[in-house]
């Protein structure tokens, strides 16, 4: 096989996996609205640059959550 096609196999299995990362930590956080979560998620999913604008801005719009094990309501 072609070096050129196992390194574009590479770069798309990458992006793929990153862009699966943020969406997964998109839907597991909550946020004060729910068009909220459904924005960040959908910002997540715009291949290359999605999981970066998420990691970079989407993530400061998630509410703190409050672990339920450690002494929260």
């Amino acid at each position: 096989m072609n070096t050129l096609v196992l390194e574009i196999i590479g770069v798309t299995v990458f992006f793929f996996a990153i862009t699966c990362v943020a969406l997964f930590d998109a839907a597991r956080r909550e946020f004060a609205e729910p068009y909220q979560k459904v924005l960040w998620m959908g910002v997540a999913l715009v291949p290359f640059l999605g999981f970066a604008a998420w990691f970079l801005w989407g993530r400061r719009y998630a509410v703190p959550r409050v672990d339920r094990k450690a002494g929260g309501v």
